[in-house]
């Protein structure tokens, strides 16, 4: 990765991890002008841990109508803890990409970048977090965790309930937010266009630019939405010793290419295309197909994570992970091993993984907690990345003979 999208990455990374905590203090308008166009506000406790979308119930309504019973809404959370949240109802487009606005390479559009895990579905939000707002552990810490929270807001933490109360609605209409098809995405692109890419991608012998740098990315994942079989065959026989990538991150490059085109084929061909990328003549190529395909097709998938997991080096590591998110407690002691200062994962990964690794690790073990009857780790705002791994650490060790692993995007099941 260049440094451009490192730094784009770490920004938009950061809002997710705070999310966790307390919210953004980046907002377009003002925290009362939200409110009056939301449709809730109040104090909600996770029912169930989630990365991108949890599960919530309404413990006190300050604004609006609670929703009935427990509610998804589009917010990294952990269980049992209370938030804050200003929610408008709706579906949330899923969306397993990062979108760079308004930036062309070559003519070309660059609609997104690899997210690894994107194939692990949560279930569908039914609230959206409204204008970033919201994720305010409750009660809060002190009143400048509660300033970030809600944008201009000027008073006291102890206050903020009753200032909510005197906000007037705004006189609207509750029309539900439908995620925008494929095609309202993405313009589509004719025979004679795809047949260009198509020639660029098989052309192209140097690829010492990054990605973010070249058109032949943006080529590729077009092929990869229009043309997926193609896009897939072109990855399946792609050798390094054929074409030359930048010197020192061959293996990283070559991950997040192989990611890019994983996440981005549409739903019908998807299992096809993820085998012959299984297939691969590189070990980055394999994993970015046992990845994706484990989301959808796991027993297919497993031998191949099973045999990169038995190797050396990145491809290894990320293995192991995988495995672990799927429920394989044996893995665990590896992965604790990557959950550490900030820059410690496998180094053919990007920074912006490390942050969904966070997440999505935080909310399996949460749940897992919870389904076994056992104590939650003791997480919260105030902790850096290096005093959470030392309690993860702390809490594996004392549980781990105990603990039922709820498998990454499933919610726990409490007796």
């Amino acid at each position: 990765m260049t440094r451009l999208f490192r730094i784009t990455v770490v920004a938009f990374g950061a809002l997710s991890v705070v999310a966790f905590t307390a919210a953004s203090s980046i907002s377009p308008c003002p925290w009362d002008e939200s409110v009056a166009a939301s449709d809730f506000v109040g104090v909600v406790q996770c029912t169930g841990a989630g990365f991108n979308a949890s599960r919530f119930r309404v413990v006190d309504t300050w604004f609006g109508q609670a929703p009935a019973g427990d509610f998804i809404a589009n917010a990294p959370a952990l269980y049992g803890k209370q938030y804050v949240y200003i929610l408008k109802f709706g579906s949330a487009p899923r969306l397993p990409w990062t979108p760079v606005y308004g930036r062309r390479q070559g003519g070309l559009p660059i609609d997104m970048f690899p997210q690894p895990w994107s194939g692990w579905r949560e279930p569908d939000a039914e609230y959206v977090v409204w204008q970033h707002f919201g994720g305010l552990p409750w009660p809060p810490h002190n009143d400048d965790e509660v300033r970030q929270a809600f944008y201009e807001f000027k008073g006291k933490g102890e206050n903020l309930k009753e200032a909510i109360g005197k906000v007037v609605p705004l006189r609207k209409d509750k029309p539900v937010a439908v995620p925008l098809p494929e095609t309202a995405r993405f313009p589509r692109h004719n025979k004679r266009e795809l047949s260009d890419y198509r020639r660029l991608v098989k052309s192209t012998r140097d690829l010492s630019l990054a990605a973010i740098q070249s058109p032949w990315i943006a080529a590729l994942g077009i092929l990869a939405r229009e043309d997926p079989h193609a896009a897939a065959s072109y990855l399946r026989n792609f050798s390094t010793k054929r074409v030359k990538l930048a010197t020192g991150a061959m293996t990283q490059e070559l991950s997040e290419y192989a990611e890019y085109v994983a996440s981005n084929l549409p739903a019908e061909s998807r299992v096809e295309s993820l085998q012959l990328l299984c297939k691969g003549k590189e070990p980055a190529v394999q994993l970015a197909g046992a990845m994706q395909l484990s989301f959808v097709d796991l027993e297919t998938a497993l031998p191949v994570l099973e045999k990169i997991s038995r190797g050396v080096g990145n491809e290894s590591e990320w293995a192991n992970i995988t495995l672990a998110f799927h429920g394989d407690k044996t893995r665990f002691d590896r992965v604790l091993r990557e959950f550490g200062p900030y820059n410690t994962l496998p180094t053919g990964q990007s920074l912006s993984h490390e942050y969904e690794f966070e997440l999505m690790f935080r909310a399996l073990l949460s749940n897992s907690a919870a389904q076994s009857g056992l104590p939650q780790p003791e997480d919260h705002a105030l902790l850096d990345r290096l005093e959470l791994s030392k309690i993860y650490r702390a809490w594996w060790d004392a549980y781990k003979d105990r603990v039922e692993i709820v498998p990454l995007g499933k919610y726990p099941v409490v007796r």
